[in-house]
Order: structure tokens, then sequence, then C-alpha cells
């Protein structure tokens, strides 16, 4: 494999007759059209290549084509682009495969997509040569292999398990062909394995559970079943137009904000980061770059782009425009490259996610360029390091150093505490969420699971299904944290004093059902500082686990706010005046709480009930004040003095005609 891989990356010519991103040149056409720009990035620059950008189809005639010819072409440059990344074929080759399946593609229809694609695969395969292949790989294997090198091997016998489960968004994807699905499915799958093995670590978080078929930008969600939202496509305009954006940027995004998903709750610009060093799509070949036999302008592209500038997309394309005011350019050149000394100094005192993170990518790529420089690394190990580094900030941020701590630790550079962090990355990482400090429960949902990956817990552990309750809190699975007993009630207390609103009364419900006692002083605190729709289930709760002594006047209170929330009104009036301030209180919630409250008042005799009718006449909502005043009529002349105060100040005019009829019949 190491001898294909240099073959593969022996080093390519940039064009000289067009102007692409990522590389300084005085002169040169841009290249015209979203898919034939997607399409030279993808294959990178062999021999001959401005000629054979010259033979591209022009982009009237790729547009031309129908859907399911659009997302084989889609994939086959994304495919081919992967396996000139992983080494297997060279850019040359890749350039060759492109143009017989363009040859092929308008014989490409819906029943023989998936064997035109079997065919390129064998294609590949009778190339590169059993001879160079490992013993006794399938179809599917050599694919694999083909597109990721070993990482493509790593865990397949779990692949087919993971393709049947992973679901694919209704809405997104109810048009989606089968075979394009499981083109999804590959690209997902061997994403994921392709980061796992360039940072050199697996099981940092779950595999993606959902697939969202993006038209605009990509989104990661770890709590929706881990899905992600993403394209490859080289058509897509409002991506691939950024100056040249490859076809895998949201693909390549998002799988990096699903691998350091758990270790970027502290910091957002830590998240923004591991997605754009991802982006990069650098590999080992970036190492010849330090080559001394290799001369600025014998570089690869990659290696180039990693040393010198460029093959990124910049915060001065996405973010300077939109975040922070300054003017996007509309050149293409200039948007797009990011050579390092051209990034402004003050980046280190940038705030917004995107641009921290751009900064520090920046300085990171300069660092490694002087450690080789200088003798502090050996330039074969320049990618590893770059790899290293990014672990090592994510931790530094989980341990909640400051943007600036993290600065100065990598300008000082100190390679034997970067190897001491990645070494022990699981032992430091849970030291880290044991001794954060979480206020919010999303970011302790985040913590547990991180807490449940880096520990390797059994199913059949305690621990396990305790962290584990809070992801089912989150989820609102209340039935199976409920199940959970014992084991949910950290989560649980967790989640009354740092959750949603909805995640409050869920778990106080879940608290009450489960019965155990020592629940109590938790609900009691939520219950003293909650909303009224929070209190109602709360109270529930604290009344189904005796908290109190029957008939006495606290467990009133809570009969009145669990009876309200359930609407059940003849039994609140029952409970007569002693439930009167929680009416009130209730007179803040829905139309329908309101409605139902005002009748209980109605029937409740007494100045506290008038009292409180009286706040109801105050309300904003029209139709609870008009209700108010037929409440108020059947109070007769007790009512008289405050329905005259109120037809002085009523504005609505359905009301105050209400007030003037009410007032005349009490008066008769």
């Amino acid at each position: 494999m190491a001898e294909m891989f240099a073959r593969a990356v022996a080093r390519n010519p940039w064009p000289t007759k067009w102007r692409l991103p990522g590389h300084r040149i005085d002169t040169g056409r841009p290249i015209e059209g979203t898919a034939r720009r997607c399409i030279v990035h993808a294959l990178t620059f062999p021999r001959h290549i401005d000629t054979l950008i010259c033979t591209l189809p022009s982009e009237k005639v790729l547009q031309r084509k129908n859907p399911i010819q659009r997302d084989y072409l889609s994939f086959t440059v994304y495919s081919l682009k992967q396996m000139v990344a992983a080494g297997t074929i060279s850019a040359d080759t890749a350039w060759s495969l492109f143009y017989g399946e363009w040859g092929k593609i308008n014989n490409v229809i819906k029943i023989n997509f998936k064997n035109q694609r079997k065919a390129l695969i064998r294609q590949v395969r009778k190339l590169i040569g059993e001879d160079n292949l490992p013993k006794g790989l399938s179809l599917q294997e050599f694919e694999f292999y083909a597109r990721a090198g070993r990482a493509g091997l790593a865990q397949y016998e779990r692949y087919g398990k993971w393709a049947k489960n992973i679901i694919f968004d209704r809405s997104t994807c109810k048009d989606m062909q089968k075979a394009v699905k499981s083109e999804y499915r590959k690209a997902l799958w061997l994403e994921m394995r392709i980061i796992e093995g360039q940072v050199g670590m697996r099981g940092l978080n779950d595999d993606i559970g959902k697939f969202i078929l993006s038209n605009t930008e990509g989104t990661y969600e770890s709590i929706d079943n881990r899905s992600i939202k993403c394209s490859i496509d080289i058509y897509r305009k409002e991506i691939s137009e950024q100056a040249g954006s490859p076809i895998d940027t949201t693909i390549k995004a998002e799988i990096g904000h699903w691998m350091f998903d758990l270790l970027m709750f502290m910091s957002g610009w830590v998240a923004e980061l591991m997605d754009r060093m991802n982006i990069a799509g650098y590999t080992e070949a970036i190492n010849t770059a330090f080559s001394n036999l290799a001369g600025e302008r014998d570089l690869s592209p990659e290696a180039s782009a990693f040393k010198q500038g460029g093959f990124y997309l910049t915060s001065r394309d996405r973010v300077y425009g939109r975040a922070s005011g300054i003017q996007k350019s509309e050149d293409l050149s200039e948007s797009y490259p990011t050579y390092p000394e051209e990034f402004p100094e003050g980046g280190k005192c940038f705030e917004e996610p995107h641009m921290v993170a751009e900064y520090i990518e920046r300085l990171i790529r300069k660092r490694i360029v002087r450690g080789v420089e200088n003798g502090q690394i050996r330039s074969e190990d320049a990618y590893k390091v770059y790899r290293k580094i990014g672990v090592y900030v994510a931790l530094l941020g989980l341990e909640g150093k400051t943007k600036e701590k993290i600065l100065e630790q990598i300008e000082s550079f100190n390679l034997l505490e970067m190897n001491e962090y990645y070494n022990f990355f699981r032992k430091k990482t849970i030291s880290a969420l044991r001794e954060s400090k979480n206020y919010d429960f999303s970011m302790m949902t985040k913590n547990a699971r991180a807490l449940k990956n880096f520990k390797k817990l059994e199913k059949d552990s305690v621990e396990y299904w305790q962290l584990m309750a809070y992801e089912l809190i989150v989820k609102g699975e209340w039935k199976r944290v409920v199940k959970l007993g014992k084991a949910a009630l950290p989560a649980l207390k967790a989640a009354l004093s740092n959750g949603l609103s909805s995640e409050i009364m869920g778990a106080a419900e879940a608290l009450g059902k489960i019965g155990h006692k020592e629940a109590i002083p938790a609900l009691q605190e939520a219950f003293a500082i909650g909303i009224f729709s929070e209190k109602t289930k709360i109270a529930q709760a604290l009344i189904r686990l005796k908290a109190a002594v029957k008939n006495s006047d606290i467990y009133k209170q809570w009969c009145a706010y669990y009876l309200i929330g359930e609407k059940k009104w003849r039994k609140v009036l029952k409970l007569g005046k002693s439930a009167i301030p929680i009416l009130e209180e209730a007179l803040g919630e829905d139309m329908r709480i309101r409605y139902g409250v005002i009748e209980v008042l109605e029937n409740i005799e007494g100045k506290e009930a008038i009292s409180a009718l009286e706040t109801a006449l105050k309300h904003l909502d029209p139709f609870t004040r008009w209700k108010a005043v037929g409440a108020f009529e059947k109070k007769g002349k007790a009512a008289i003095s405050i329905l005259k105060k109120a037809i002085k100040e009523e504005k609505d005019p359905d009301v105050k005609e209400a007030i003037e009829s009410a007032l005349k019949r009490i008066r008769d």
C-alpha cells in the first residue's frame, strides 16, 4: 500500500491556462460552470491538466442530464476523489476513468445504476491488479479499500447491520432511488472510518443514525439519532459556486462535527475547527511539502495548499460578508485561497466561531511548517502532528481553557505535552468531563454521552443506564426513563433544575411514577421556582410521593395546581377558597385554562373570588375580559363598583358593550 500511495501522489503540475481556486497565477481564465469547477477540484491535476480541462463537457451539456444521470456522475466524481486521496489511483487514472464513465452516461437509467457502478469498481480493481491488494476481498470490500485504504476495511463486519438500520429522512429522501440511498450509505460509512483512521481513534461517538438530504449547507444534530444533513452533488449551485467548493464539503464538515461532537460543547469554535480541518481533506500527501527534494514549483497541489494556502473554504467567502460586515469579494481567485500569511493578525481577537476556527487552523499549519523547518518535527510526521494538534486543541477546550490560552499553547508547541494528551486521550477526557461545570441540561446530556462512550461501559452496568437516562429524557422517551427506575434519578433531578420546561414537567411526572422518596427535596426545590405549567406536574409527583400530610394547607395547594393542570374543574371547585390564589395565578396560562378558572371563580362566594375575577377583568386578552364580565354579572350588586370602574378603562367596544349590558341586568 505504501508503494501504491507513493506512486499515486507523485508530484502533479498546477494548470497554467486556467485560473483555479487554491493557487496564485497571474494569468488564466476561470473555469466556467458549477459542475465543471467541482469536477476539476475533485479529480485534481495530472499531467496535461490544461488539455483535460479544455475537453471537459460544457456546463450546458452537463446540466442537460436527467436526475439519475446527475446522481451517477456525482457519485463517480466523489468516489474517484476518494481513491486519489487514499492513494489507490493516480490523478491521471481518475481523469481517464471519469471520461470513460462520461462516455457511457446516456446509458445510465434507474434499473442499471447499481450495475454500472459495479462495472466501474471492477475496472478499478483490474487496473490496480490483485497482486497489489489484500487477499480474498469481495467486490464491496475492494470498493471500500479503494476509496478509503485500510480504514475502509476497519469494522467492515459491522457495515451490513448499520446500513440496514440507518434512517433516511422521509421528507427530503422520499423520491430518492434505492441505488442512490446505497451510495449515501457507503459514503457516510467510509467518511466515518476515514476520519477515525486519520485521527487514529475509534469510538469517540456512536455511528451516524439518520441521513437528511440537504439543498443548502450541512448540519449535524446529535440528539436526533446523530443525524447528518448533507449532499454529494456536483450540480449544487448553493455550495459548488462558493469559489470551487469541493464535492464533499458538507459531508466532510459534518463528519468532523460528528467525530468530535462529545468534546465540543464547552466552546463553539472548537466544533468549527474540527469541521474546517476535515473539509480541508489533507492526507499524508502533505508530507511531500517538506521533502528536501521538493522544490516549491514541484509540489503536489495538496502539499502546496497545506504549506502555502488554498484548497479551503475561507472566511472571506463565507464569514466576513455575513458576520463582520466586510464586503464579500465576487472574484473567485480572491475569495477562495487561504494563504496563512494573508489572514489578518486581528484574527486572534475574533469571537465569531467560524472565524476563530479558520484563524486557528491557519495558525496550526504555520506552526507545523516552522516546526519542520527548525527540526522539531520530522517531515514524514507532519500530517500526524496536524491531526494530533486537532485532538489536543479539542481537549484543551473541554478542559475549559480560553481561546487566548489555547493560542499560547499552539504557539509554544510543546510536542511532549501534545503527545501526552493524544496518547492518554480517554483518561484525560474522562477527567475533564467529570470536572466540567454544566448549567444547561443539553450540555449535561452531551457530557453523559461522552462519559458513556469514553468509559466503554457495558449495557448491563448501572452507570451505563444512569448516563443513558440523560439521552432518553432529551428525546422525550419517558416510558423508557420510568422503566429505568432508581438508575434514572440523577438525570431526572438534573432535568428538574437545569432542563427546559418540557423536560422539567416530564421529569416530575416520571419521578412520581418511579416513586422513590429521595426525589422529594429536588421536587420541592423545583416547585418553589417553577412556572405554573411546571408546578402542575411537580405537584402531581409530590402528591404521589405523599410528601405532605393529606388535607394540610400545602397538600391542598398541590391538589389545586394538579387539578387545574388536568382541567378537572369540578374537583377544583370542591377545594373552595383554598384554591383561589392558585386560580388567580392560573389566569396567566392559555385560554382554555383561563376560561375554566373564570367559571370556577364565578361559583365561589366571597370577596377573595371577586378580587381574583378583577384580575381577569384586567387581562390583555379581550375575550378573557369578556368572559370575566359574565362571571361578575352573577356576583350581583357586589360587582357594580368594579364594573363601573372597568367600563371607564375598557378600550374594546365588544367588552364595553358587555359591561354595560351586565350593569343594566344587575340593576334591574
